[in-house]
């Protein structure tokens, strides 16, 4: 099977992401591009069961799809990243709960200065919504990715491109867990206060 390491990355992404509680069995996606090939996590599947021979593949060069699944709704998002950054060679989006939370609830999670934050996060941007799966919600995204390697879509998730899926995986990890230590932090003084 063409691609295999790749195709197994990606379902070994998807299922860390659902066992964490950072996407749920259907949501969130996942890419990978190679040259001018991009492999994709196909649309309607819970991503825990994936396995190598469900990974779409897409054809940069002639816009074709290959597989015998759809690709994932959010494939435009992900191709339109590819196209505008060069560098990004993986993309990962996730459903995380207590950062999207936080920054649904107005939380500027750039305040928190944290080893994660320095090392795997980076900067967090926030984009404008759009309808799931839409176009204008790609050219939104990939118009953030491009000052941005970790954007938030308000009441959605979070995109999150690089050099590798591992290093998106541990961006998205990073995230949360530099929410959860927000909140913490934030009971724990407000306990203190009392």
């Amino acid at each position: 099977m063409e691609y295999l390491e790749e195709r197994k990355a990606i379902v070994d992404v998807m299922k860390t992401l659902v066992m964490l509680g950072l996407t749920n069995p259907k949501g969130g996606n996942a890419s990978i591009r190679v040259g001018n090939t991009v492999l994709l996590t196909p649309s309607a599947i819970p991503k825990h069961k994936l396995k190598p021979e469900d990974i779409v593949v897409y054809d940069m060069l002639t816009g074709k799809y290959i597989g015998k699944h759809r690709a994932s709704i959010e494939c435009n998002a992900h191709l339109m990243i590819y196209k505008n950054i060069s560098e990004a060679r993986a993309v990962l989006h996730a459903h995380t709960p207590i950062s999207l939370a936080l920054v649904d609830a107005g939380i500027d999670l750039n305040q928190e200065k944290t080893v994660e934050t320095e090392y795997s996060v980076g900067r967090v941007c926030v984009t404008g919504e759009a309808p799931p799966g839409s176009l204008e919600l790609a050219a939104k995204v990939a118009k953030t990715a491009k000052n941005c390697r970790t954007i938030i879509v308000p009441r959605h998730g979070v995109f999150v491109w690089a050099s590798n899926i591992y290093d998106a995986l541990d961006t998205i990890i990073s995230l949360e867990s530099t929410a959860k230590y927000y909140v913490v932090k934030r009971l724990a003084l407000k306990n203190l206060l009392d």
